[in-house]
């Protein structure tokens, strides 16, 4: 018994190579993207109930289903399996740079046939219309995602490795980010991919590299430091 509970703190104490937690997420990104576009596809099929009664395709938002993976993408991170907690001590911020980047653009090269599988249902002009031929509306969705998956990932961030009290005040941005995505994902889709419009996003999303890229920063310092784990 006391062998195997060794084998078990070994196991929690190993942390893999950067490169297999870069593997990681890429696999937990294209697993995100493909249950998203299949969800939208069976939609579009009828096959989709609320109450007994077959919800409208046209009521199933492409710019909600963008939200989910960008509010989910801490959590995929996370592992409590880890002493790290998935959030490894070397590397961490070019980790999350790199990652986040990755994560965004598998997300973006799905979502590029979510227009062809609403067809019609989605309004001529829009970015949920016009995504896969459009190259603003591209960069549009790749920016919106950026600036979601890295300021909610250094919210998470700050919760989970920060003092109890600064931890308590990112819960007021995480728990306000979890209704504003959704709204923002159906501004972004619902609308035209306007210049101005992707300015701002790619101004969000160069912020959001940033702060995660400082946040991670701190953490592996307060780590070298001894102050947590």
């Amino acid at each position: 018994m006391d062998e195997i509970v060794r084998a078990r703190a070994r196991a929690a104490d190993a942390v893999p190579g950067w490169w297999a937690d870069v593997g990681r997420m890429a696999l937990y990104a294209s697993g995100s993207i493909t249950l998203w576009t299949g969800i939208l596809w069976v939609g579009t099929l009828g096959m989709l109930h609320h109450r007994a009664s077959p919800i409208d395709p046209e009521t199933i938002q492409p710019g909600i289903f963008a939200a989910a993976p960008v509010l989910a993408w801490p959590f995929l991170q996370l592992s409590t399996e880890r002493r790290d907690r998935g959030f490894r001590a070397a590397g961490l911020p070019g980790l999350m740079v790199c990652t986040i980047s990755a994560g965004a653009v598998i997300h973006l090269l799905g979502m590029l046939l979510w227009p062809m599988i609403m067809g019609d249902r989605a309004a001529p002009g829009t970015v949920a219309a016009e995504l896969h031929r459009n190259p603003t509306a591209m960069l549009l969705t790749l920016a919106f995602l950026l600036a979601g998956m890295s300021w909610f990932t250094t919210i998470a961030q700050a919760m989970i490795f920060w003092p109890l009290s600064a931890g308590l005040i990112a819960l007021v941005p995480f728990l306000a980010g979890i209704f504003v995505i959704p709204f923002a994902g159906l501004a972004v889709f619902q609308g035209v991919a306007a210049t101005g419009t992707l300015a701002l996003w790619g101004l969000l999303a160069l912020s959001g590299m940033v702060a995660v890229w400082v946040v991670s920063h701190r953490v592996t310092r307060q780590r070298q430091a001894g102050a947590i784990r």
